[in-house]
């Protein structure tokens, strides 16, 4: 067998010692719509990971003893499963490609055994506990208790399990180096080890639970700043006691600083740096972090007098040492728990520091999945800048300047290189991942902004990274302000900073001799802007849940109007859902209103909800524009050893509307008669194709139906789409479903909440309708009516 070949040609080496050869690493490929990959233990295989394509990464417990005895009964009546495995590779020659990232891959061959790395190792542990029992109305003490018991000896096996295996695994690595910090996310560890290049060789081939490998994410570095003059004169006011908090995890702050102390929660400030005693902001060229808290308390401008009275608290989370890195000996999925732990009640953290690599698009990172987990488990929000390009590269990082000597020009690189993809964590399915676009033009006679070049405003920043995030989610989730950079003109690509194109931002006097400066952009002072917004709506919307004010902020989102009314696949990479507005977040008003819900859902079910539209909007002859936005935010428990939204969301949610005329009896059969759920995609049942039109929807269920192609509403767990209507086109009645289906979780009754937000806009100033009154009028007896409905 090729398992007992390989560890006959490794042999010598420590780790075969610590090998079950019984335990073998399989490669199979299956039908996914014939047999589900849990049902894969009935064959005795352990699922490993969930690849592309219908592959799946297994291991065999018993020596292809159950799925032996299965082939050769193939031809029973009662054993059909196998005919859904396509293909099986018990070999090794596999591991390479589908364990490695990529850059290891083709880099294995050029070290030395005897080099030592620093490894982000991924081993599968899937021993699946349902949620804790929750006692049921009118069941006995007895019963609950009963219940209780068989859920603790399952989190007992589950815990033995998992003790061992890490128990291995250590003794394996502690042949050819050390582990760092480990990291539990329930159907996986993920550990931070340095390893010398044979050990990770040994466990690539030889060890059957690892799924991935790739070299430690290092952060990114800040832009230098050049310096410019500017003090502010003005009373600044404290927020009330009970205001919001924000957490900003970054270099640290200057919290004597005049424009942020009275925001600044000194008693929770917390610094996570080894070796260093401070939670002040040395990083060079006037801080980072103070930046960014800046930027969350003035995201908009940062008046000359007058009184500002602060909207929230600013809490400092200091994780960057002196030269703006991360610590050699910091895993960040335990320090963002460790964070969260620590500033808890807090429920907004802004992270605008990330990885200088693009994200890898294999498996959700480590970092990502622990703010997912985060999410899932608590009532948190982070927000997550995407990341920034270097303006001239490093070895293994081209930067802007490479790009357009190469004949890549901008905006073109954005979309074309990979180096220019969002980085870890932005990918994470939960966090409000923000990218930047560009604040004003610039021109003389020897430099142009990149931003002018464009020809639309604002246009995407130059160093601005792009999506799609992970198995086709749109990311960014929106963009804000993050500023432009200025090139020579000619064939010299000097790139430059400018004021005029940079945001007013606060600056550190430790390391700068301004208190305020124009003199640096990036991804990192667009976020704060976004959780800037989160925090108003927290105050405002005291009573929500953090998955609340996520879904409203993109419902606020709007795309440039150069992209509102014909939006590409382009647009969404650049700008996700456009850049929010607070005033869209928080006003009802003459020409737009909002409506939501909030609900829980498991799969298999569908909620429905109905709002009635008034003659006076949809009048025949009514010749001005509605927008209708629909916007679902949801979330569920993940799992790392799974691929693709739909598998690696334990439930996961879409939402479909009405057709125009359809009424809410015939549009509740259509959505019950759901006939078949593949990849994401919903196939439908087809009797009322004909019979109603579809809205026309930008996006859509699947990549060729709507405007924008190639992306889908349901791959992301932010789902918006708008349509623009001639009013008189408007059905009288518009309904929507919030659809469950079944994700990896074998548990149908779990439910996993959910926000639900529909806004009506009418687009043409001139017109002189109340929407928002006319709306309420006829929907005020019951806004909106839900009707839970078993699929």
């Amino acid at each position: 067998m090729a398992w007992a070949t390989s560890l006959q040609d490794i042999a010598g080496l420590p780790i075969e010692a610590d090998i079950d050869q019984r335990i073998i690493p399989i490669l199979l490929k299956i039908d996914s719509a014939g047999l589900l990959v849990d049902q894969l233990r009935g064959f005795g295989i352990e699922v490993i990971s969930e690849e592309d394509e219908g592959w799946i990464i297994g291991a065999s417990v018993d020596a292809f003893n159950k799925l032996l005895a299965k082939i050769n009964r193939f031809d029973s009546a009662t054993n059909q499963g196998t005919a859904y495995l396509w293909e099986i590779d018990s070999g090794i020659g596999w591991k390479r490609e589908y364990v490695l990232s990529a850059d290891l891959q083709q880099k294995l061959d050029n070290l030395s055994d005897d080099e030592v790395l620093d490894l982000d190792i991924s081993i599968a542990c899937n021993i699946h506990v349902p949620d804790k029992p929750i006692r049921n109305e009118g069941e006995t003490q007895q019963r609950y208790d009963q219940r209780m018991e068989r859920w603790m000896e399952k989190v007992n096996k589950r815990d033995e399990v998992q003790d061992a295996r890490m128990e291995q695994f250590s003794r394996i690595v502690s042949h050819y180096g050390s582990i760092i910090q480990t990291f539990d996310y329930s159907d996986s560890f993920g550990i931070r080890a340095k390893i010398l290049v044979k050990g990770l060789k040994d466990i690539l081939y030889n060890y059957p639970y690892v799924f991935e490998i790739q070299e430690h994410d290092y952060l990114e570095g800040i832009f230098n700043a050049v310096n410019e003059d500017g003090v502010a004169q003005v009373q600044i006011n404290a927020p009330p006691n009970d205001a919001p908090k924000v957490c900003i995890i970054d270099s640290g702050i200057m919290e004597g600083h005049r424009l942020l102390n009275p925001a600044i929660d000194h008693l929770a400030s917390k610094n996570y740096v080894p070796g260093e005693d401070t939670v002040a902001d040395h990083a060079p060229g006037g801080g980072h972090g103070t930046r960014v808290a800046g930027a969350a308390l003035y995201p908009y401008d940062i008046p000359a007098d007058g009184n500002i009275n602060l909207p929230f608290w600013i809490q400092n989370a200091r994780i960057l040492n002196r030269r703006a890195k991360l610590s050699d000996n910091i895993f960040l999925p335990n320090l963002m728990q460790q964070i969260v732990n620590d500033f808890s009640p807090t429920k907004i953290y802004n992270l605008s520091v990330s990885s200088s690599a693009p994200c890898q698009t294999n498996h959700m990172s480590l970092w990502a999945t622990a703010i997912d987990k985060l999410m899932w488990e608590r009532d948190i929000l982070f927000v997550v800048a995407v990341g920034n390009l270097f303006k001239y590269g490093v070895p293994g990082r081209p930067g802007i300047h490479d790009f357009i000597v190469g004949g890549n020009a901008y905006p073109r690189y954005l979309l074309t290189e990979r180096y220019c993809r969002v980085a870890n964590p932005a990918q994470s399915s939960f966090a409000l991942s923000v990218g930047s676009v560009t604040i004003g033009e610039y021109e003389d006679d020897d430099r142009i902004s990149f931003g002018k070049t464009f020809g639309n405003y604002p246009a995407p920043s130059p160093f601005s990274r792009t999506g799609p995030g992970l198995w086709g989610m749109i990311k960014p989730d929106v963009v804000e302000f993050g500023g432009d950079l200025v090139r020579e003109k000619g064939q010299r690509v000097n790139i430059i900073e400018h004021h005029t194109t940079s945001p007013q931002l606060v600056k550190s006097i430790e390391t700068s001799q301004e208190a305020l400066g124009k003199d640096s952009v990036g991804t990192s002072y667009a976020a704060p802007k976004v959780a800037h917004i989160a925090a108003v709506l927290q105050h405002t919307f005291r009573t929500e849940s953090c998955l609340f004010h996520r879904g409203l902020i993109v419902q606020s989102a709007r795309l440039p109007d150069y992209a509102l009314h014909q939006p590409g696949e382009d647009h969404l990479r650049h700008f996700g859902y456009g850049v929010p507005s607070i005033f869209r977040a928080l006003d009802n008003n003459t020409r737009r209103v909002t409506l939501f819900a909030t609900g829980s859902i498991n799969a298999k079910h569908t909620d429905i909800y109905t709002l009635r539209i008034p003659n006076q909007i949809r009048r025949p002859g009514a010749d001005f524009q509605v927008m209708i936005e629909v916007t679902l935010s949801y979330k569920a428990s993940p799992r790392r050893t799974r691929k693709r939204t739909s598998s690696y969301l334990s439930t996961w949610l879409d939402w479909k509307s009405s057709k125009l005329g359809e009424s809410l009896d015939d549009f509740t059969r259509r959505v019950i008669n759901v006939a078949d759920e593949q990849e994401g995609e919903i196939v439908e049942a087809g009797e009322w194709e004909e019979e109603y039109t579809e809205i026309p929807w930008k996006i859509r269920e699947r990549g060729n139906w709507g405007q924008v192609q190639t992306f889908k509403r349901q791959d992301s767990t932010l789902q918006k789409d708008w349509a623009i209507l001639e009013a008189n086109a408007l059905p009288s009645e518009f309904n929507l479903a919030v659809l469950g289906h079944r994700g990896w979780s074998i548990d149908l009754e779990q439910e996993v909440p959910y926000a639900l937000f529909v806004s009506l806009e009418i687009l043409n100033p001139e017109i002189g309708i109340d929407i928002y009154n006319a709306i309420r009028v006829e929907n005020e007896i019951e806004i909106p009516v839900q009707v839970a409905v078993q699929v």
